[in-house]
């Protein structure tokens, strides 16, 4: 008799499963909200500063220039990043 009481509740799982799959095919039914105020103030809390460590940014500049000729190559391109920091 448990068995059939767990066949049932998995049914039911499988139906719930299904309606929300359905709901998700079509628009969203939430309302956008677009707060310019509150995106420019996340912006300034995430955005980085010319103050940022080395070590967060991991930035790397040269006066001289990088040229790849496949960017789409990795190995080629990486080459290129590594012989400009030895430079």
């Amino acid at each position: 008799m448990q068995d059939s009481e767990e066949e049932e509740e998995e049914e039911d799982y499988e139906d719930d499963d299904m309606e929300e799959e359905a709901e998700g095919a079509g628009p969203s039914k939430r309302e956008h909200v677009y707060n310019i105020d509150g995106l420019h103030e996340k912006l300034e809390d995430i955005g980085w500063t010319g103050e940022a460590a080395w070590e967060e940014t991991l930035m790397v500049t040269s006066d001289v220039g990088t040229k790849v000729g496949n960017v789409d190559d990795d190995l080629e391109r990486e080459l290129a990043f590594y012989n400009q920091v030895r430079e």
